[in-house]
């Protein structure tokens, strides 16, 4: 941490056994699993609804979970699979046992329902969270050679704080708590890597008259046909070949991956606005091409566009153990595993071109796709950052290569992620130990105790 001068004493706030930073999909699961092993949990978020990309950034769009026998994302991703199918947040057309025996799905949700879903189950686990929360800098002292992360310096509209807990999960996306406590990562944009997977501002339309379309899987089948209309009009700052995902979620709304935003570096700010900017501009390209060019479309009206930018690709934590695509391929299992997944390598376009679209197309429909059945392990040392003494990272910022985190960045695998790292904190908090002193026999028995699926 720095050496600031402050104008006054910076207050703290003591009394944690986890602290989980970032709302998401991983910091959701890791907070309540913390919570539901006995530790007294706060989860830090820094906009004002949980869920992350899913809700804050539109993305309201679950990804696979199953292998196309079974499922494979089970424990609180499960568990918040069930409620969603209780409360309606999915259309009628989709059953529960798309999950268990579809394989690569992708189902839209109701993202409103899911920050209110998300909230009672906080509630009803004992979570403290703490919305309009910024993570500024964190303090850190070193043992025996790890790092340990003795505070974290917040912001709130009481200005700022000194939060101390006796572990801590980074669950930003960017890692950013971790890059802020010295820990090695990779990211894009940078000299070893200077592409970024496209980003995606999401967004979500109305006024789209279903009736008598043509549709297949709550998609208009005619979706590229207009778009191909609209990019020989002129219509669109990027003629991709890649067409996005309109998608129905509700009765009268529709989720939209409205194009790529190429060339963004996800850890600078200038260009994260800048990214903001033209996401927007780009979802009204789509929005006036199905106006003109889609039968449904006439009256479309774009209700709303994401508070967060689809970032796909930022810092990954270099952690005690680094997943690889090799890994991937074959098909390996580990005997510290805390999960499992089976998700292709999805690693969107890098430009519009048409080489960088076959590239894609190529890699998830054949050389890096599972068959029914496949899986790979998720080993524990994937949400350890190496060196860190009690400190894990979970989701989007875990540590594996460039390749395999095109399968590891989606959701219910975060879900899955964010599980294993709260039941690891809460262990490491009860039995005052550092994170590579964790009972991994006791951390996988605990999770399975909880249905999550780790072999």
């Amino acid at each position: 941490m720095q050496n600031y001068v402050w104008t006054r004493e910076v207050p703290k706030v003591t009394g944690y056994n986890t602290a989980v930073i970032g709302g998401g999909p991983a910091g959701v699961a890791a907070a309540i699993s913390a919570a539901r092993n006995g530790a007294k949990t706060i989860l830090i978020e820094s906009l004002g609804a949980l869920g992350g990309l899913s809700t804050n950034g539109l993305v309201s769009i679950l990804d696979t979970t199953c292998d196309g026998k079974r499922t494979i994302t089970g424990g609180v991703m499960l568990e918040i699979l069930d409620a969603m199918f209780e409360r309606g947040l999915f259309e009628p057309i989709y059953r529960r046992e798309r999950f268990v025996t579809q394989i690569g799905q992708y189902t839209p949700f109701d993202g409103e329902g899911m920050k209110r879903l998300l909230d009672d189950l906080c509630e009803a686990y004992g979570v403290e969270v703490s919305f309009f929360t910024t993570l500024v800098d964190a303090a850190v002292s070193h043992s025996n050679g790890r790092t340990v992360v003795d505070g974290i310096l917040i912001h709130t509209v009481e200005g700022l704080k000194m939060l101390k807990a006796d572990t801590y999960i980074d669950t930003t996306g960017e890692g950013t708590l971790s890059a802020l406590c010295g820990m090695d990562f990779e990211a894009p944009m940078t000299e070893e890597c200077p592409s970024a997977m496209g980003a995606t501002l999401c967004a979500e339309f109305s006024g789209i008259n279903w009736e008598g379309q043509e549709t297949r899987d709550g998609r208009f089948v005619l979706q590229g046909e207009a778009i191909r209309a609209g990019q020989k009009d002129g219509m669109f700052t990027y003629n991709e070949k890649m067409v996005p995902g309109l998608a129905r979620n509700g009765f009268v709304t529709a989720n939209v991956n409205a194009g790529h935003l190429f060339d963004q570096n996800p850890l600078s700010a200038k260009c994260m606005s800048e990214g903001m900017r033209l996401g927007r501009k780009i979802v009204w390209e789509y929005a006036n091409c199905f106006r003109k060019y889609l039968s449904g479309c006439e009256n479309l009206k774009v209700s709303a566009t994401g508070t967060l930018l689809g970032i796909r690709e930022s810092r990954r934590i270099i952690g005690e153990y680094v997943l690889t695509i090799e890994d991937f391929i074959a098909r390996r299992k580990f005997p510290d595993q805390i999960g499992i997944y089976s998700k292709s390598v999805d690693i969107h376009p890098y430009s519009a071109s048409k080489a960088e679209y076959e590239r894609f197309k190529k890699e998830n429909t054949e050389t890096l796709k599972y068959e029914v059945g496949d899986t790979y392990g998720i080993p524990y040392g994937v949400i350890v950052p190496k060196g860190a003494e009690n400190l894990w990272v979970a989701g989007r910022c875990a540590s594996c290569d460039r390749k395999m985190h095109g399968s590891l960045r989606v959701q219910p695998v975060a879900y899955v992620m964010g599980q294993a790292a709260g039941t690891a904190a809460a262990i490491a908090s009860r039995k005052n130990c550092t994170s590579m002193e964790v009972d991994v026999s006791l951390l996988r028995e605990t999770l399975a105790s909880q249905n999550a699926i780790v072999d």
